[in-house]
């Protein structure tokens, strides 16, 4: 099986891309928002179960990106923060388990 060698202009271009999208969200963040990167990411959590339907959210929208800016960020940096208050192996067995009734229940 061949390796893949290299992405060429277009992938490093859609790479590059990603990577401005993630750090320009970014300045919409407060210093306080900054404690989320404290914790390392898991498989699910509170955000998560929330905008579990965020792509029909936004599309949704009259406008997707100010939606995006003005609600889902704050809203996924609020809940996220909680978890980071709450956060203990009972807490997360408790996520876990609510995503997977929520996926079972779709």
């Amino acid at each position: 099986m061949k390796e893949k060698q290299n992405m060429g202009e277009r992938g490093k271009f859609f790479s590059e891309l990603k990577k401005f999208k993630r750090v320009h969200y970014m300045n919409f963040y407060k210093k306080e928002d900054y404690i989320i990167f404290s914790v390392r990411p898991g498989i699910t959590g509170l955000a998560s179960l929330k905008y579990r339907n965020e792509v029909e959210l936004l599309k949704a929208a009259e406008n997707p990106e100010e939606f995006y800016i003005n609600t889902v960020i704050p809203d996924k940096l609020t809940y996220n923060k909680i978890y980071i208050e709450k956060r203990n192996l009972l807490f997360d067995m408790k996520l876990i388990f609510l995503s997977v009734i929520r996926v079972i229940s779709k």
